[in-house]
């Protein structure tokens, strides 16, 4: 494949501190994941970071510290990725779609309250390609209703919304640092927050429900003890390996936020006059900010036989795409349950059928974002 889709950002600074952390012995949870933790709390502002081994570890604490149990309602946005309803489920909890407005692909606010009953405790908002939600309208809602907001921010680290990161607005913020991300630890995840009454709940829950208190006793071998197990918790925590991945990637994520923002205008400069494409927008109005984690486009004419066939021409041509993402609701597991129909979600269904990932990373070259544009142009004879 001559142009890929994505690349990680790696050079020796990585192997270096990665080699120290090996040669130390300590490989497990430690100082590195403490330092990547502290880093990403300073960076947003957040009072308390909790690195994991996964954004969907970060979105199952975030339900289940809020208190999300069996047959309680949660919305979610029906386009994206499966993660975001599979927490709900994998509580016990009823997953509640709401469908997306397709200029943005972030849920539609209009359409939430008429999903909101007795059983609704919770929202989760997507940040999805790295473009902020409504947050204002959302915000509003949860109040009004007394719910809880988890902000799904895996594709939207270093995103803001009025000029405050996304992750800050709800009860949880949670982050993903999977390679197809701007930053990664190869998997990996963050939840922030500010709330220290969840801390230890949190922290417990992603280490076998252990709690962290203060103790003066003489017999203890330290300044920290753990009590008793408090409650059954797992173990999602990060390892030191990753954490020392995140400690490097970190300290670049202003340079590569500024170059994937300058790629992303390059190929809105030479797509926007392309009337068969719809490309990602930005509502100015409400100061929403794109990072661009994916450059998503739309072939206008919403037929999944055009998108696939310039997908084709892409792979002739030894560039890698991929669809946008996935209507959630459309999945063999979620229509059956639910028993929706072809035409449910519409807009959902639409983006999914309709949507390119163009390739999109650090080093990506000018030319070979012209050779992409070219691409697309001469499939649709411009």
């Amino acid at each position: 494949m001559s142009i890929q889709l994505t690349k990680p950002s790696f050079n020796n600074k990585e192997y270096e501190l990665l080699k120290k952390t090996l040669d130390s012995g300590w490989v497990t949870e430690g100082k590195k994941v403490q330092l990547f933790e502290k880093k990403f709390s300073n960076f947003q502002k957040s009072k308390y970071s909790l690195a994991t081994n996964s954004c969907t570890s970060a979105l199952l604490i975030s339900l289940k510290a809020l208190g999300i149990k069996q047959n309680d309602e949660v919305i979610v946005p029906a386009f994206g990725w499966p993660t975001t309803a599979n927490v709900v489920e994998f509580l016990g909890a009823k997953t509640i779609f709401v469908d997306i407005n397709k200029d943005d692909f972030n849920i539609d606010t209009e359409q939430i309250e008429k999903k909101i009953n007795k059983k609704t405790k919770a929202i989760i908002t997507v940040h999805l390609f790295g473009l902020a939600s409504n947050i204002d309208e959302i915000l509003k809602i949860t109040k009004k209703y007394n719910l809880k907001l988890v902000e799904d921010s895996a594709c939207a680290v270093g995103t803001k919304y009025k000029e405050k990161f996304t992750g800050n607005f709800g009860d949880f913020g949670c982050f993903s640092f999977h390679p197809r991300k701007l930053i990664t630890t190869g998997e990996g995840g963050m939840l922030t927050f500010n709330d220290n009454k969840l801390f230890n709940l949190a922290r417990g829950l992603i280490n076998h429900g252990m709690q962290k208190i203060k103790s003066n006793s003489s017999e203890e071998c330290g300044p920290w003890t753990f009590n008793d197990f408090s409650f059954p918790g797992i173990n999602l925590k990060m390892s030191d390996v990753a954490g020392a991945i995140g400690v490097i990637q970190f300290s670049k994520l202003t340079s590569i936020l500024k170059k994937r923002i300058n790629q992303a205008q390059f190929y809105i400069d030479h797509l926007e006059k392309n009337k068969y494409l719809k490309l990602p927008s930005l509502k100015k109005k409400v100061l929403t900010g794109h990072t661009y984690q994916s450059f998503v486009i739309l072939v206008k004419d919403g037929n999944r036989k055009t998108r696939n066939d310039l997908m084709k021409n892409f792979l002739n041509k030894g560039i890698q795409t991929s669809l946008g993402t996935i209507s959630i609701p459309h999945t063999n597991y979620y229509s059956k349950k639910y028993l929706f129909k072809k035409n449910s979600f519409p807009n959902s269904k639409l983006c999914e059928n309709s949507s390119i990932t163009l390739p999109l990373f650090h080093n990506l070259k000018k030319k070979q974002q012209l050779l992409i544009v070219n691409v697309i142009n001469d499939f649709f004879n411009i």
